[in-house]
């Protein structure tokens, strides 16, 4: 026979399972009606990468700026839904590479936790666009990713 399950979204850990098997053939002439046998499962966690969106587009003058919700729906790593969107925060490192060295002050932009808000200073005198890549890297690596 085959025993399967359906697994809660997002549980990892063991469980012990109970399984009796029974039959109705009576228990004369010393036969047996039933018998448990105890099996221990381990659902292994699935390492799942992190997931973000980012404000698309941000117009600023020259200077020191903090820019709310650039950051944007972050689940950071093994999350589930019962946790707060930036739960694991501690555990992830965040790049922001500007296309343009320079174009902000010490190249530096800051994420703000909990808000998702960005801080950095635009360099004095410098007009024009730079994008900026956003990495979000989770400290699980890829194995059972």
């Amino acid at each position: 026979g085959s025993l399967s399950a359906c697994l809660a979204a997002h549980q990892h850990g063991n469980v012990t399972l109970n399984v009796t098997l029974s039959d109705d053939g009576g228990t004369a002439d010393g036969g047996v009606s039933s018998t448990t046998l105890v099996v221990q499962v381990e659902v292994l966690f699935v390492n799942r990468p992190p997931h973000f969106d980012v404000l698309s587009h941000v117009n600023v003058f020259e200077g020191a700026h903090t820019v709310a919700g650039v950051i944007i729906n972050p689940q950071l790593g093994d999350y589930d839904a019962s946790e707060t969107a930036w739960t694991g925060f501690e555990n992830v490192t965040i790049t922001f590479t500007p296309s343009v060295p320079g174009f902000f002050v010490g190249d530096a932009l800051t994420l703000v936790p909990d808000t998702g808000a960005l801080e950095f200073q635009v360099s004095a005198g410098r007009l024009g666009r730079s994008a900026v890549n956003v990495t979000i890297q989770d400290q699980q690596g890829t194995e059972r990713g």
